[in-house]
């Protein structure tokens, strides 16, 4: 079976809980009073979170076996050419300034993602 799954950041940083975990991840709705991830563990109660860092698994892993979700930067294992997942076109590529490249032809590592490591996407 397919596993559809998302990721985001969490808006309200002040509880507890959420301070422990940088990222929420489970089924992503949109719904009228915000966007709301329901995690894998527990889908009965949603996290509010940031509409702008919700990405979806690509259903790819890394060299190292992480799920690459749309918004990781990855490293190129090869080249070593610095990256970020986008979808394009309907297709998950991975744009490196003005160029990009198939995400299933690319072997990669995380090394961060767009919300939290902007310094990391400045490709040569």
């Amino acid at each position: 079976m397919r596993e559809i799954l998302f990721r985001g950041k969490p808006v309200d940083t002040n509880c507890e809980i959420i301070k422990k975990r940088h990222m929420i991840h489970g089924c992503y709705r949109k719904l009228s009073n915000g966007h709301i991830i329901y995690e894998e563990t527990d889908g009965m109660y949603g996290t509010k979170v940031d509409p702008e860092t919700v990405g979806q698994f690509t259903r790819v892993y890394d060299r190292k076996g992480n799920k690459i979700f749309e918004g990781d930067v990855l490293k190129n294992a090869v080249s070593s050419k610095i990256g970020v997942v986008k979808q394009i076109g309907g297709c998950l590529r991975v744009e490196c300034g003005d160029r990009d490249f198939s995400l299933f032809d690319y072997p990669a590592k995380i090394i961060g993602n767009i919300h939290d490591n902007k310094e990391l996407i400045e490709c040569d």
